[in-house]
């Protein structure tokens, strides 16, 4: 049979390839706590916490060749294990009544940047540009909701420490609100 009578269907979604830590089950308790207790009662997005380290590809289609550099790109990564805390909520630029409401750490010695840069350099020596939007610099934090503003940042009084010791890459399929773990890697320095 021809691709005439049987066509493709098209593509009705993209593909969103990223490298992210994400909280343990203890880690993910208190944030659901800290966003109960004070946050502003947008729904808690409690099956896609985590912190992005690199937004690494934008596809398409399920791009095997990329997610074989991403996955080597990940399995090169050397880096310790580093705990962060995450103490207050806050609020991201975007439309008033869809913002990116997270819990936000420091991360005074960059740790999470150097994670970035050594992800960053692998995959464009792995022949992949960044895409449109990808960032160059990281601010450490875990989207907990989207909603409205709910204006200053709030300190959390029970901060909430985190010890990130893996990476994940994950296919997040836009437009299905669906997020896919594509490999994981351990931290060791």
């Amino acid at each position: 049979m021809t691709d005439t009578l049987f066509p493709m269907p098209p593509v009705s979604h993209h593909h969103k390839l990223f490298f992210a830590a994400i909280p343990g089950p203890s880690v993910a308790d208190a944030l659901a706590h800290a966003w109960r207790d004070h946050g502003n009662g947008a729904r808690f997005r409690a099956d896609k916490l985590h912190m992005t380290l690199h937004y690494a590809a934008a596809l398409t289609e399920d791009g095997p060749a990329t997610v074989a550099a991403l996955c080597d790109a990940g399995a090169a990564l050397v880096a310790a294990p580093f705990t962060l805390t995450l103490d207050r909520l806050s609020c991201f630029a975007g439309r008033p009544d869809n913002r990116a409401l997270v819990a936000q750490a420091d991360d005074p010695e960059g740790r999470a940047q150097r994670i970035m840069e050594q992800l960053r350099l692998a995959c464009v020596a792995a022949g992949l540009r960044p895409p449109k939007g990808a960032s160059r610099t990281i601010r450490p934090h875990v989207t907990l909701a989207y909603g409205r503003d709910f204006g200053p940042e709030r300190p959390l009084p029970d901060p909430i420490p985190w010890t990130i010791d893996d990476i994940v890459l994950i296919n997040s399929h836009q437009g299905q609100g669906r997020h896919v773990e594509l490999g994981r890697w351990p931290l060791r320095g």
